[in-house]
């Protein structure tokens, strides 16, 4: 079949020049999520930026979105 189910992620490939934008492109599709976000990241400070992802993953979890975190702990 070459229907995609409406859970199914994107097909798209998108670069970016600059990590600010891969950021920023992060932060918007969590801030979209409606069901659930999957977030999983090698490198996680408790910073400005961190602390901008845990306040949105905060309150979408509030609004009832699945949130899962994989966070490494030693890197």
């Amino acid at each position: 079949s070459t229907d995609t189910p409406a859970h199914a992620a994107p097909r798209e490939w998108h670069f970016y020049h600059s990590p600010g934008e891969a950021w920023e492109a992060m932060y918007e599709a969590c801030h979209r999520a409606k069901e659930s976000i999957e977030f999983e990241q090698y490198i996680f400070h408790d910073d400005g930026l961190g602390r901008r992802f845990l306040d949105l993953f905060i309150a979408k979890a509030r609004e009832g979105v699945d949130v899962r975190l994989l966070l490494d702990g030693f890197g």
